[in-house]
C-alpha cells in the first residue's frame, strides 16, 4: 500500500537501515500520522537529531561545459550517452564510480532549440579521469529520453542526485553555503540507506537554552543542530539568511538536548 507518489512507510521503517538499496534516491515516503521521508544514502556517518545536508554543489556536479564523447546519445531514441571523464571529477575525486550519478541528472546547457533539456539517469559505467580517451555510459531512466534532437558540438551537464551520499552539517560552515535537506531520525553508518524526515513532527538537537514554542527555526554554524530566533541575540545576524528548517513545538532546557520540533523542510 502507498500514497499516491509516495511509500507508505511503518514507525520501525524510518529507523531502520540497510546496506542494500531499495528504492530511487529522493523517493517520498509517508507515515500515516502525516510525517515525510525521502530515501537518502549516508555519505558519511549521520547521527540522530542532526540537521543534514545534501553534499557541496562542486562535489556533485561534473563540468557543464562538456561535449558528448562519441557519436552516440543525442537523438531522442538513444537510452544511453557516453561522455568524456578526462573533464573535472566533483570534489577533486579522480574517477567515475559506477552509479556514482544513478538517479541523478544530465542536461544540455546550450542557448539553441535543443538546450534546456533534462533527462534522469538509471546508472553509469566506471571511467577513469587520469588518462586520454577515458569515458562514462550513463543509462537512462526508463522512458526518460532526448526530447529534441542535437549535436556533437551541444555541451552536456551532470549532476548527482542530492540525497545520494548526505552528510550532516560540518560546524563552521556558514548556513547558506549548503543546502539543508532533512533530519536525521536515526544514526545511519557511511554508506548505508535510510530514511530522512523533512516534514513533520522530529527530534533534533537543540543549541541554545533560550527557546520558546513557535520560535522559528535554522541551521546555525555548529554541527548541524537546529538554532532558533527568539532572544538568542547571538544567531541574529545570520537568521536573515540561515536556511529555515521548521518552528518549536516544545524546547528544552540545556544544550544538546532533543527538543520537538515542526520540520517544514519538504511536504
Amino acid at each position: 500500500m502507498s500514497f499516491p507518489g509516495s511509500v507508505l512507510l511503518s514507525p520501525k521503517s524510518v529507523v531502520t537501515t540497510t546496506t542494500v538499496k531499495r528504492h530511487r534516491f529522493g523517493t517520498r515516503g509517508q507515515t500515516t500520522d502525516g510525517r515525510v521521508f525521502r530515501y537518502a544514502k549516508a555519505g558519511a556517518t549521520v547521527t540522530k537529531g542532526r540537521i543534514v545536508t545534501a553534499k557541496a554543489q562542486g562535489d556533485m556536479a561534473y563540468d557543464t561545459n562538456t561535449a558528448p564523447y562519441t557519436d552516440t546519445g543525442w537523438t531522442t531514441t538513444w537510452n544511453h550517452i557516453r561522455l568524456s571523464t578526462t573533464w573535472a571529477s566533483p570534489g577533486g575525486s579522480t574517477g567515475v564510480t559506477k552509479d556514482l550519478f544513478a538517479d541523478g541528472y544530465a542536461w544540455t546547457g546550450s542557448t539553441e532549440g535543443y538546450g534546456g533539456q533534462v533527462v534522469t539517469i538509471k546508472s553509469n559505467t566506471t571511467g577513469a579521469t587520469s588518462a586520454a580517451s577515458q569515458f562514462t555510459v550513463l543509462t537512462f531512466q526508463d522512458e526518460s529520453r532526448w526530447s529534441a534532437d542535437f549535436d556533437s558540438e551541444t555541451r552536456i551537464g551532470v549532476i548527482m542526485n542530492p540525497y545520494n551520499g548526505v552528510i550532516v552539517q560540518a560546524g563552521g560552515a556558514l548556513p547558506t553555503t549548503l543546502r539543508v535537506i532533512g533530519v536525521a531520525p536515526c544514526t545511519v553508518a557511511s554508506g548505508s540507506y535510510f530514511w530522512l524526515q523533512t516534514w513533520g513532527p522530529a527530534a533534533v538537537i537543540q543549541v541554545s537554552t533560550n527557546l520558546a514554542v513557535g520560535d522559528v527555526a535554522v541551521m546555525s554554524s555548529s554541527t548541524g543542530v537546529a538554532r532558533c530566533t527568539s532572544t538568542d541575540v547571538d544567531v541574529i545576524p545570520v537568521i536573515q539568511n540561515a536556511p529555515k528548517i521548521g518552528y518549536v513545538l516544545a524546547p528544552q532546557t540545556s544544550d544538546g538536548d532533543f527538543m520537538l520540533l515542526q520540520l517544514t523542510i519538504d511536504p
